[in-house]
């Protein structure tokens, strides 16, 4: 006797980050965590390999306030439907630039190895100016 069998994975949107893959099912209709609604869209590598088990809704995809407030976003409305205890909250982008990330301060650096950085960077120039010259002779027709 023989039954048709049709071999199937599953695995949990934790699972799956720093995964690529061609096909996937998708529900996130459970997603608890910041994030976790990109994390299960963003696995595969094209729209024609991804099938939704239900509507993306609103409620589905949360997003954490620190993320939010750093690409420029502030929460203006938060909805609460009492009866199945959800929350939605839209969001619209502020007049405010990205805030800049602060350079790190350099180690400092001794004089001797200041003087080793130099001496590398000219005997680097040296060599590409020799290698430049060696090419143009080889290009250049014999006379």
């Amino acid at each position: 006797m023989q039954i048709p069998l049709k071999l199937g994975w599953a695995l949990t949107i934790h699972k799956s980050q720093g995964m690529t893959l061609t096909r996937a099912e998708v529900d996130v209709g459970g997603a608890f965590s910041f994030g976790q609604a990109y994390v299960a869209l963003s696995r595969v590598t094209g729209s024609a390999g991804l099938w939704m088990r239900r509507d993306l809704r609103p409620q589905d995809v949360s997003v954490s306030r620190e993320v939010l407030q750093y690409h420029g976003y502030q929460l203006q409305t938060v909805t609460v439907s009492r009866g199945g205890g959800s929350a939605a909250a839209t969001a619209s982008p502020q007049q405010q630039p990205h805030p800049q990330p602060q350079p790190q301060p350099q180690p400092s650096l001794t004089p001797e190895q200041l003087a080793r950085i130099a001496a590398n960077r000219e005997a680097a120039l040296a060599r590409r100016r020799e290698r430049i010259a060696q090419q143009q002779a080889a290009a250049a027709p014999a006379q």
